[in-house]
């Protein structure tokens, strides 16, 4: 009777601890999709913002080109 018992109380505290394990695996699943989710974005922002700074290096060469070309032809006359 006490072994019954005592492999009862065992077999409820490996269920609590399975369901338990369950939840906390779950929580862990939600935690990683959010860090990958943060992660694209945050890729998605760096590329964007590094597209901006490409282009607008493109326009300040525009600018500053034509101006330097004048020199550059006053310069070798």
């Amino acid at each position: 009777m006490q072994l019954k018992q005592s492999l009862d109380e065992k077999t409820k505290a490996l269920d609590l601890l399975i369901q338990e394990h369950q939840a906390v695996k779950a929580e862990l699943e939600q935690a990683l999709t959010k860090l990958k989710a943060a992660e694209d974005e945050n890729q998605s922002l760096i590329d964007r913002w590094m597209l901006e700074k490409m282009k607008d290096a493109e326009k300040l060469n525009e600018v500053l080109y034509f101006p330097f070309m004048l020199v550059a032809c006053r310069l070798s006359n």
